[in-house]
């Protein structure tokens, strides 16, 4: 054969192994970088981005509930036990932590929780707080939080803000123990509520400093928190909280008081429930104040019929589903990035429904 024939035969098998080279190196490029058809979990109507397909959808989507699950701090030697109410359906909702102030709150609150539930949230409702070490021996104990360890006393043990920060350490734990709601936690967008005493936790959360024996102005925020709102907030006076504890909340903030709320007999009630709003720092605060003539508490007042939000809502409508309109856009609006709920919030649509009864105050 001649010379140039062998030539010609390696110069086409490099030409034919180079092409196949470049198909089979397109083929796999395709395979790794195209987009599935369909996404990783999907997320209902009543899901993540409901609210943004209109306002106050969602109000009748099925819930689930584990009654009770017990969490351990192994830091306070205490046992935190907690009720989850969740959408049945799929897809990441965000979480809130509710902090309940006693008796009363169950009948307040309930189905103000139930509500925003059915809105596409998680609520993580701290039932009670049980075996909380006492050690004799030790003056100091140490409680894990976000980016490192903080010293507090046995007397700041006790405080509220310290099982929040235990509720949210223990949320990845939670959906591996309890298959319902796997997958569900959104735990990069956390809300914290608390009512009357139990608003003292998500005040502390959100950056309100506290008085504690041997701890002069103990910081127990949260970075993972976006959000807190209390019903019935608590001023200063009680609770460790002094004239400027409030100074330093800094989380978006809203604040539900009425005209019946009391308040430590030295303090005029609506200005002390008022303070942290008052006194906080501004930018993204708001205060709800519900002007009742009926006597009602806000315990009582919230335990009337719930409502949905709407720009366009009828005066008709209960001040109790004003107010839950209220909460939700709150939540929706810094959990969810919501605009049209910010929108709602910087309205006059509150007022308009409920002349004389409903102010929402904002700095």
């Amino acid at each position: 054969m001649p010379r140039d024939y062998f030539q010609r035969r390696r110069y086409n098998r490099r030409i034919t192994s180079a092409a196949m080279v470049g198909v089979l190196s397109a083929l796999v490029a395709w395979a790794l970088t195209r987009q599935p058809a369909a996404p990783a979990f999907s997320l209902s109507e009543s899901g993540l981005n409901a609210p943004s397909a209109g306002f106050g959808t969602g109000s009748d989507a099925p819930q689930q509930e584990i009654a009770d699950a017990a969490l351990h701090d192994n830091a306070r030697g205490a046992d935190i036990h907690v009720r989850l109410l969740f959408p049945r359906a799929g897809g990441k909702f965000p979480v809130i932590i509710f902090y309940p102030g006693g008796r009363g709150s169950q009948e307040c609150c309930e189905a103000l929780i139930r509500d925003w539930t059915s809105h596409g949230y998680v609520i993580v409702e701290i039932m009670r707080v049980a075996a909380l070490r006492m050690d004799s021996h030790a003056a100091v104990e140490s409680v894990r939080l976000k980016g490192g360890s903080k010293h507090v006393s046995l007397a700041q043990s006790r405080i509220g803000a310290l099982d929040v920060t235990s509720v949210i350490d223990s949320l990845p734990a939670l959906q591996t123990r309890f298959r319902a709601i796997r997958g569900k936690l959104d735990i990069a967008h956390i809300g914290v509520a608390g009512n009357a005493a139990g608003a003292v936790a998500a005040e502390a959360i959100a950056g309100a400093v506290v008085e504690l024996p041997g701890r002069p102005r103990a910081n127990l925020a949260d970075p993972r928190v976006r959000a807190v709102l209390c019903i019935s907030p608590q001023g200063p006076g009680q609770y460790g909280f002094t004239e400027h504890s409030f100074d330093q909340l800094v989380l978006p903030y809203l604040g539900i008081t009425g005209a019946q709320d009391v308040a430590p007999a030295k303090f005029a009630a609506a200005a002390w429930h008022k303070a942290p709003f008052e006194r906080s720092q501004p930018g993204d605060k708001y205060e709800l104040f519900v002007q009742s003539g009926d006597g009602s508490s806000m315990v009582n007042k919230l335990s009337e019929d719930s409502g949905n939000y709407s720009q366009n809502a009828k005066p008709s409508d209960s001040i109790a589903g004003h107010i839950h309109a209220a909460t939700l856009a709150f939540w929706d609006g810094y959990l969810k990035h919501d605009v049209a709920a910010k929108r709602y919030l910087e309205s006059n649509a509150l007022e308009k429904a409920n002349p004389g009864v409903l102010t929402l105050e904002r700095r």
